[in-house]
């Protein structure tokens, strides 16, 4: 008897119990189709470097990169900093080996709150993080050799616009 009961409360139950309807609680957003007419489709090559050039030109005339001398308060020339950005790309390239890959980086961490917890980090040549930095730092020193002519004169690098 309790059987028959427990079947006929799970037939009762279950008659109540329909799929679940797809509305917008219940659908991923990247599968759900906008009801309206977008004035975008699927972006291409061109349309994102038109989109980036526009921010970077506007970054780059809104918050141009100068050195300021701290006591004149005047812009520094960059033939003045040039020669110690030609040494330290110099350290940085020593870092990159026969196979292009970015020695000394250490593997992603966590956070730790004592300096131990970062002193013997594994290195590896594949952490991503450290293949940024040399290749922003490349393409400046690609920038400053088409502007100025580097020489060294009395063992000193010098930078001369050409």
């Amino acid at each position: 008897m309790k059987i028959l009961l427990s079947l006929l409360l799970i037939c009762l139950f279950s008659l109540g119990m329909q799929a679940q309807k797809i509305n917008d609680s219940t659908t991923p957003l990247h599968l759900m189709a906008p009801n309206y007419d977008t004035p975008y489709g699927k972006p291409d090559e061109k349309g994102i470097t038109v989109v980036l050039d526009r921010i970077y030109n506007y970054l780059n005339q809104t918050t141009p990169m100068v050195l300021i001398d701290k006591v004149t308060k005047a812009e520094v020339d960059g033939k003045v900093y040039g020669p110690m950005v030609c040494l330290a790309w110099n350290a940085v390239a020593g870092k990159v080996n026969e196979k292009g890959q970015v020695e000394g980086t250490c593997v992603g961490t966590g956070m730790g709150f004592a300096p131990a917890f970062y002193y013997y980090r594994p290195i590896n040549v594949y952490a991503a993080h450290g293949y940024g930095p040399v290749l922003l730092a490349g393409a400046e020193m690609i920038e400053l050799v088409k502007t100025h002519k580097i020489e060294i004169n009395d063992s000193a690098v010098q930078l001369y616009d050409k």
